[in-house]
């Protein structure tokens, strides 16, 4: 089951770094490449803290501690998209291309 997972996450790694890449750069007028170099240091930073904080989880709370850790991180993580992104209202979104 765990190589099934890795497989799809594996698969579609890629389109969502691509999707999140656009997404950045379409909110930007300038400067694409300070949001690029910001983008790939936050997921490099990311990529380096995870296997840090689950040797650390496992020290701590034995053999669950990494999945406990991750399921705590992911639920603040739900709950910072729900309490700290903003919703957006009306029924369309129209960019103004006049700055």
């Amino acid at each position: 089951m765990a190589g099934l997972a890795l497989m799809l996450l594996s698969a579609t790694n890629p389109f969502m770094r691509v999707g999140i890449t656009s997404l950045s750069l379409g909110e930007s007028n300038e400067d694409h490449g300070a949001i690029l170099g910001l983008g790939q240091t936050s997921s490099s930073l990311a990529r380096m803290f995870a296997p840090l904080a689950a040797g650390l989880a496992q020290q701590g709370f034995a053999e669950d501690g990494p999945a406990l850790f991750g399921a705590i991180a992911a639920f603040l993580g739900a709950l910072c998209i729900i309490f700290f992104i903003p919703r957006q209202t009306g029924t369309s979104y129209v960019k103004d291309k006049s700055i």
